[in-house]
């Protein structure tokens, strides 16, 4: 066994060992030595003034016991008091010790090749293996880029140093080492990294070498040159140069082969130790490493300007890391000159996210300003400013840009996709629209501009901006093209465009004017019907509904009051689900109050309450449905029961509806009671409801040919629901196989009674709004059950809850006079007047099989027609070793719809570098393939290449698609293709901003 001495100036008594001993176990009642912890012992180790702080680019944190423990990975750097060790890998343990004024934090690090060569300039220490104990009255900073929750179970330098430290608190418990009582982290979450918090922000303008530091140099040969107005000191043979900033505890570590130090003169360096003012200038040569923990410059050649508070690096490299991005940051440059602490400026640079000698692919840039700034509540922010900028593979310029402002992120950068939509070649492109506009780095607008090439159609362009301020956010997503192509529909129909000139603007804002009262603002233009089926079809499949309003809100507590305007400059709507269900649009001008759980009698009694009143009015759609790519007589009578040159707004009219304002008033309030009758809730409710209508309704009405010209509607319903709990816990439960390890059963009954009545029949009422119009007349039963199994995974020191099978079933009987507004029953338990009522079963389920294995099933049972009306099942499987897959079938037999579909797929890591993906639909009805998808990727240091071809069989399109997508942090992996964020799919919204709320 040999012993290494190290020196941290007499704070702390360090233990060092190459050889890992056996642990002996003292004997019971004594406290249990694990190693996972410090076994309740107090250490003989004084505290010390000072904060610990633990930096890395990968780890894992968890909890054992009293203890939170960190292995921390790739570049690891621990600071205790002051004294700084840098090491490949090392395993923390840190617990609170005493409490109140009197707190401390009790450390053991066990590092593997640790070195400090910048702990102190005079003293270097290095070793295979190290276990360091401390103490310190500081704060603990934590500072990891890509940091996993969990114990990284099996990790051999883990049991090591758990071996090592139970070695040591046996050793120490033998020499008569004392109990401590436990001061207690608390419940252990995020808290862990952000009640310890981060270093403190930089100021990017502060400094560089402030006037209350301290200089310190060492080497193993020194020469001192005299002089009358200046003393040099030539260092040689290896130099460790160190500047501390006293009141910042930040320090500046140089080391290098050579270096002279440029003194003022006088006797000062003998001592090895000056201030900032005694020292003019350092040049170092020489494998020269510059780092004070947040970043690290290399080169062969630089030169601090201490005088004047200026640095160059000559043929330099400049690391940083971005937290928040989890990549690093790494300029490559001619010259590098720093202007101040968080300010460079570099010439004839690349930028990069990677740390190789040349990176595959880079940003190339005349020049290049980096400053690290801090952000609000947030790590510090890399913020580039580019010009002469270019992107390149290798050191080949491929695509030049006019500017690059603002954080290196890969989001920022062109993304290119090369393809075919509906069976036209195309290149569609984004751009970063902060730098190409040249916009602040802080800049609230963010977002692309959107600039694509068709082959048959021609060039088109746009925007998908957002913007966020404290007061407000919104988005714009603006598109034209000149279009010379042809439409091909989602029905497989193709069409010319109904005009050249096509585009759409979509827009909103959403203004917070004060604590209370807040103003939005949406505007939507299309400029024809095709449009959108044909270049967004997201937007007509699942988008919000394509309307211009102006809403001003006021929120109270419990209380909203709202007053809007809406309305469409189109005579059509793109919105699928507005098509195939009423057919037009309403235009509004109302003003409604609403009052949400406002309790009475100690909480016994909770009122819902909402009036409106304004006028409406139905906006028709007038363009025939061929219109939409129902060309056959055929398609259009299946979708709308329609000829091809009809349309739903001759239809509509043909049955009685008219296109006029009406004025309406609305008003719902309802009452509920919760009554305990031991471990069973009863809850009764009745809800009232009057909608009266203008004048103009009953002629309105009359013109449909209907003999009722009430007016004025009243609903009223009352019922009740009937609710209870029963747990069970079974702790002898354990399998590995399924791994369950205890369980608990939470049974959950429940039952409703509902009726209500009304003046005026529902089905005689034009429907302006769902929740208005359309309400569930008649009486219900509806009985339930929700069971749960729940259980513990994760193991000792991570154990979580899990559910792991949830049923939950439902039996819905409506009486004889009950409305039947769906082929497709649903009761919708709060509010039951919104319900779909029938007679049905309902049921759905939830398996966690294992944390590789989930399974979802869900069905309707429409006990009136004696059939299935939907029902689903699926899984999703990871077998390990990079392969998952998942299935899904879905059976609908309702409203004529006969189909059975089956989805399924998977994708297999091939290897660290190459991936696969796969998936299909398929009709089972029809024995037909409906889609297919195949993708290959490829991963490079820096960036991916994605390559996939699509098969559309509705719109009979093939579609090849290549892909370069930049990397992010180190620890990206290649994920599951198939269910992923894809290129092109998410906008804002998707990656954290605001985004266009019309793509999803």
């Amino acid at each position: 066994m040999r012993w290494v001495s190290v020196l941290v100036l007499g704070l702390w008594p360090v233990l060092l060992s190459n050889a890992v001993g056996a642990v002996s176990q003292p004997s019971a009642p004594g406290p249990i030595i694990s190693g996972r912890d410090f076994a309740g012992l107090d250490l003989p180790v004084q505290a010390q003034p000072g904060d610990a702080s633990f930096q890395a680019r990968g780890g894992w944190a968890w909890a054992d016991g009293d203890a939170r423990r960190l292995l921390l990975e790739d570049d690891v750097r621990v600071s205790i008091a002051g004294h700084e060790f840098r090491a490949d890998r090392a395993v923390a343990w840190i617990e609170p010790r005493g409490a109140g004024a009197s707190r401390s934090w009790l450390i053991a690090v066990y590092f593997e090749n640790v070195r400090s060569p910048l702990g102190s300039a005079r003293f270097s220490q290095s070793a295979r293996r190290l276990l360091l104990t401390g103490s310190v009255t500081g704060g603990v900073r934590l500072a990891v880029a890509l940091l996993d929750r969990g114990r990284p179970e099996g990790h051999p330098l883990v049991d090591e140093g758990e071996r090592r430290l139970a070695q040591r608190l046996t050793e120490l418990l033998a020499a008569g080492a004392t109990p401590r009582p436990s001061s207690g982290f608390g419940p252990f979450d995020r808290a862990f990294v952000e009640a310890f918090g981060e270093p403190a922000p930089i100021d990017p303008d502060a400094p560089i070498f402030p006037r209350r530091g301290v200089v310190t140099f060492d080497a193993p040969n020194r020469t001192l040159v005299t002089g009358d107005d200046e003393n040099a000191l030539a260092l040689t043979g290896g130099v460790a140069v160190e500047y501390r900033d006293l009141e910042a505890d930040r320090t500046l570590a140089l080391t290098a082969h050579n270096a002279v130090v440029f003194l003022a003169p006088g006797s000062v360096a003998q001592t090895l130790r000056a201030g900032p003012g005694e020292v003019r200038g350092v040049y170092l040569e020489g494998a020269v490493v510059a780092t004070d923990g947040e970043f690290t410059v290399r080169g062969p050649r630089v030169y601090y300007d201490v005088a004047n508070d200026r640095a160059v690096m000559l043929d330099a490299v400049f690391r940083a890391y971005d937290e928040s991005r989890r990549m690093p940051l790494v300029v490559r440059a001619q010259a590098i000159r720093q202007e101040a602490l968080g300010q460079w400026e570099a010439q004839r640079a690349t930028v990069s996210n990677v740390g190789f000698a040349e990176p595959h692919l880079a940003l190339g840039a005349r020049s290049v300003r980096l400053t690290r700034a801090p952000s609000p509540g947030g790590p510090t922010r890399n913020l580039v400013s580019a010009r002469g900028v270019s992107l390149r593979l290798g050191r080949t310029p491929i695509l030049p840009l006019p500017r690059y402002e603002g954080e290196f992120d890969a989001q920022r950068l062109p993304r290119v996709r090369v393809g075919t939509k509906d069976g036209d070649a195309v290149i569609q492109t984004k751009w970063d629209f902060a730098s190409i506009a040249g916009l602040a780095p802080d800049s609230p607008v963010q977002g692309d501009l959107l600039l694509d090439g068709y082959v048959a159609r021609g060039a088109a362009g746009g925007v998908d901006l957002s913007w966020a301020t404290p007061e407000a956010f919104g988005s714009v997503l603006a598109y034209y093209i000149h279009d010379s192509g042809v439409d091909r529909f989602t029905t497989g129909a193709e069409a010319g465009p109904p005009q050249r000139d096509r585009g759409l603007v979509l827009a909103e804002h959403l203004w917070d004017l004060t604590d209370r009262w807040s103003l939005r603002l949406q505007g939507s233009y299309i400029s024809d019907e095709a449009f959108v089926d044909a270049f967004f079809e997201p937007i007509a499949e699942v988008g919000p509904e394509t309307i211009s309003r102006a809403a001003l809100a006021r929120r109270g507590e419990r209380s909203l009051v709202l007053v809007e305007a809406a309305g469409t400059f189109n005579d059509f709507t793109p919105n699928e689900y507005l098509l195939q269900s009423r057919g037009y649009q309403v235009q509004r001008a109302e003003a409604s109050v609403r009052t949400v759980g406002a309790s009475f009698f100690d909480g016994r009694l909770t009122y819902f309450g909402a009036s409106r009143a304004g006028l409406i009015e139905p906006v028709f759609v007038e363009p025939a449905v061929r219109r939409f790519g129902f060309l056959s007589p055929a398609i259009a009578q299946a979708g709308f029961g329609l000829n091809p040159g009809q349309s739903l707004a001759d239809a509509l009219r043909a049955g009685g509806f008219r296109e006029q304002g009406v004025a309406r008033f609305d008003t719902r309030h309802e009452l509920t009671a919760a009554l305990d009758a031991g471990p069973v809730r009863v809850a009764p409710f009745a809800i009232g409801r009057l909608t009266a209508y203008g004048d103009d309704f009953a002629e309105f009405r009359a013109a449909r040919g209907q003999g009722e010209r009430e007016s004025n509607r009243l609903w009223a319903a009352v019922g009740a629901t009937v609710s209870t709990a029963v747990t069970r816990v079974y702790n002898g439960v354990e399998s590995d196989l399924l791994d369950l390890h205890r369980l608990r059963h939470v049974l959950q009954p429940s039952a409703t009674v509902f009726t209500s009545v009304s003046n005026v029949d529902a089905e005689t009422l034009p429907v302006f709004d769902e929740t208005v119009e359309s309400l569930a007349e008649g009486s219900v039963l509806r009985a339930g059950i929700t069971s749960a199994w729940q259980t513990k995974r994760g193991g000792p020191g991570a154990w979580r809850n899990v559910d792991w099978l949830v049923v939950r079933a439902e039996y819905v009987y409506s009486t004889d006079d009950t409305t039947r507004e769906s082929s497709v029953a649903r009761f919708f338990q709060t509010r039951p007047e919104l319900s779909r009522l029938g007679e049905f079963a309902a049921a759905d389920a939830r398996l966690a099989l294992t944390d590789a294995v989930g399974v979802v099933a869900s069905g309707i049972y429409d006990l009136e027609n004696d059939e299935v009306d939907s029902a689903s099942v699926g899984a999703v499987i990871d077998h390990g070793y990079g392969f998952a897959s998942f299935f899904e079938v879905r059976r609908i037999d309702a409203a004529g719809i006969d189909s059975t579909f089956l989805n399924l797929g998977g994708s297999y890591e091939l290897s660290a570098r190459y991936a696969l993906g796969a998936a299909a639909v398929l009709d089972l009805e029809d024995s037909a393939v409906e889609a297919l998808e195949f993708e290959i990727r490829r991963r490079f240091p820096q960036w991916t290449l994605e390559v996939g071809v699509s098969y559309d069989n509705v719109r009979e399109d093939v579609a090849l698609g290549v892909q370069i997508r930049p990397w992010g942090g180190p620890r990206d992996r290649l994920r599951n293709s198939l269910t992923r964020e894809r290129f092109f799919d998410a906008p804002g919204a998707a990656r954290g901003r605001p985004g266009s709320p019309y793509l999803p």
